[in-house]
Formats: structure tokens, sequence, C-alpha cells
């Protein structure tokens, strides 16, 4: 399965950089990068020709997994995990639901934490671009 847009280490650095507030030639000199480069590679590997993670949804999941788990940053990283997925997501055609801070900052500690599995986080991404969605179409039909 081909997706349209994937993040590169490029966008990780961009996205930081706003996030923190800084230039993004001090986030390029971070040396938890190649950890930031694995987790952007790791929604899109193949292993003997085969793709493990298939579909938007899983691969967004395993994204924000890898971003949240492998801590490439002193700071931002949940953010920065956050940000990156829902772009991800957006730039292949989906939309995010409207901003729910106690849901979204919950899931996303317990994904940091590694609490939360990539199952839960599919089924947590797939209801929040619903909302998403169901609200375009809502406010696109007034």
């Amino acid at each position: 399965m081909a997706t349209g847009w994937r993040p590169t280490l490029a966008d990780f650095v961009e996205t930081v950089a706003v996030i923190l507030s800084t230039p993004p030639e001090a986030v390029e000199r971070l040396p938890g990068l190649s950890r930031a480069e694995s987790a952007l590679e790791a929604p899109f590997a193949e292993f003997g020709g085969e793709q493990p993670y298939r579909g938007l949804i899983e691969r967004a999941a395993v994204l924000i997994e890898r971003l949240a788990r492998n801590h490439p940053l002193p700071d931002g990283n949940k953010r920065t995990a956050l940000a990156l997925t829902i772009l991800f997501l957006e730039r292949n055609g989906e939309r995010w639901g409207e901003p729910d801070h106690d849901r979204d900052v919950g899931m996303v500690e317990r994904i940091a934490a590694g609490e939360a599995n990539v199952d839960e986080i599919r089924v947590w991404i797939a209801d929040r671009i619903s909302q998403g969605t169901a609200s375009w179409r809502h406010s696109g039909s007034q």
C-alpha cells in the first residue's frame, strides 16, 4: 500500500523547531536525531518484501508510538509525536477532530509510557479522524 506523504527527518526538525520555538539548526545538532529517524522509518519498513504495517491508520499508530517512546529530544517528544502524526494524517487526506485536550494528552502520555499498544492507538486515531470527518462534513454543508 502506497502512502502519499510520509514525514522526513527535515519535517521532524521543522516541527520540533516550531513546537520548541528554537532554530532548526539547533534541533539538527541534537544527539538523538538517529532515534527520530528510526521512528520515522518504522511505519514504512519492509521485511522480506512484505510491509507489516498496512493502511494509513496503522502507520499513524506506529509513527506516534515510535516517536513518543524513542525520546529523540530532551523536551517536546510527546507534543512532536502528536503534531507530526496529525500532519501525516492530514497530508494524506484525513482530518483530525476538534481539540480534545484531556483525551489526547492522556492517550499520548499512555503511549509514551508504553501503556497503550498499537491496537489501542489505532482505535483512538480512527475515532479522532472520524470526528474530524463528521465535523468537516457538518460545517461544509452549511
